[in-house]
């Protein structure tokens, strides 16, 4: 696994954060616990994280790009015992996470029932 993204990669990503923070596209979970994919028309991107404080500490994050088919194009991995952090990487993750994360339906229902609670 590469230390860094290769140029490609890397452009890649910083786009996907931006048009992620725009609204442009969408991200929808997989069935893969911590993954997301954004489709659009020529192909695929996955990008999954850790799930659980542990696992954030051990295993860093994945990018791959999928063509039509299914077949990958390119990855890319994080070391994070070597260091190799990609901050691009990281925001681009917590973003969907944010904003994409199915949550539980009962944490959306107690947060209801709090705020329509009186004093």
């Amino acid at each position: 696994m590469l230390e860094r993204p290769t140029r490609r990669m890397a452009e890649l990503i910083a786009t996907l954060l931006q048009q992620t923070r725009a609204g442009a596209i969408v991200w929808k979970p997989t069935d893969l616990p911590g993954a997301f994919a954004y489709t659009g028309s020529n192909g695929t991107v996955v990008i999954r994280g850790p799930v659980g404080p542990i696992l954030t500490l051990l295993q860093g994050l994945s990018i791959r790009v999928l063509d039509p088919r299914g077949d990958e194009i390119e990855q890319f991995a994080e070391s994070v015992l070597g260091g190799g952090r990609v901050p691009e990487l990281n925001s681009l993750f917590q973003l969907v996470v944010e904003r994409y994360a199915e949550g539980s339906p009962l944490l959306d229902k107690l947060r209801d029932e709090v705020s329509a609670a009186r004093a």
